[in-house]
């Protein structure tokens, strides 16, 4: 991990309140190593198949309102340097967003080895 350049947080949208999972996880990295969480470049939202509107309305409307809160502590907490972290919703259930993920990551690897030369 600490030779990783780029790294990614993993919460999960089923659970009551992602973004306190986020600051657990950030500062379980920063208890490992100090300055680790600044090479996060992405959130990934697991579970995002509870988005889906073939659900229950209310279950629909209460992830999606979980997805907003989480966006928008990422945004006012998490940015790092002056870089914002992305925020994906995924779904391995339905592959949503994987390729996706896949591309950020090859994009950020890219990012921070050309910052490095």
């Amino acid at each position: 991990m600490e030779r990783s350049v780029a790294l990614a947080y993993v919460v999960d949208l089923s659970g009551p309140s992602p973004w306190d999972e986020l600051s657990i996880l950030e500062d379980e990295l920063e208890k490992y190593k100090v300055g680790m969480s600044r090479r996060v470049r992405i959130v990934i939202a697991n579970k995002a198949d509870l988005l889906a509107d073939d659900g229950n309305a209310k279950e629909v409307e209460a992830a999606r309102e979980k997805l907003r809160r989480l966006e928008e502590f990422v945004l006012q907490t998490l940015a790092v340097e002056g870089r914002t972290i992305d925020v994906i919703p995924v779904s391995a259930k339905f592959s949503q967003n994987l390729t996706r993920i896949v591309q950020l990551m090859r994009m950020y690897v890219e990012d921070a080895k050309s910052r490095r030369e």
